[in-house]
């Protein structure tokens, strides 16, 4: 029997068939450099991903500690008024107050108090003055608000608390 050469079927041409043959299919080089670079593209999606985890976490946890800063302001707007009292006795009769019942896992610290001053104009005068004035003037407490355990993560705000009882004059 005679050997006979593979013919291409369309054209009969032997060296269309090797060629036709030799490109049929992907080599081992292009394969390991489709997963490569597959590789990289999931290595890229899964920081993104890890990022946006992240991300969210925080300003859940900001989101958390600014509605903790809301509750406390409005829990020191109702409690009694007491004169001439400085941040560390203020935040001591907070959790007095509240039977330490404030939110658990923050913590809750007055760190200033201020007073109005008496003597103000709104010129060239503040309108809060460190010092106690006679009489029943407003306070400013500044509060502070963070998770226990993350300075990293904290609420500031102001609140203006007046006597009840006090009449302009």
């Amino acid at each position: 029997m005679p050997l006979v050469d593979a013919v291409h079927p369309s054209t009969g041409n032997a060296r269309e068939w090797d060629r036709a043959r030799s490109q049929s299919g992907m080599s081992l080089m292009e394969v390991l450099i489709s997963i490569g670079v597959i590789s990289l593209a999931m290595v890229g999606v899964f920081a993104g991903l890890s990022t946006t985890v992240k991300v969210s976490g925080l300003n859940s946890r900001q989101v958390s500690v600014n509605n903790v800063l809301a509750s406390v302001s409005e829990s020191l707007q109702a409690m009694p008024y007491q004169r001439c009292r400085d941040a560390a006795a203020m935040t001591a009769d907070y959790a007095a107050w509240t039977g330490g019942f404030h939110p658990t896992g923050f913590d809750v610290r007055i760190t200033a108090v201020e007073y109005g001053n008496p003597n103000w104009s709104g010129a060239s005068e503040p309108a809060f003055i460190a010092s106690c004035p006679t009489g029943n003037a407003p306070k400013k407490l500044v509060v502070q608000v963070s998770p226990a355990g993350d300075a990293a993560t904290l609420a500031r705000g102001e609140v203006v608390v007046r006597d009840p009882t006090a009449r302009p004059s």
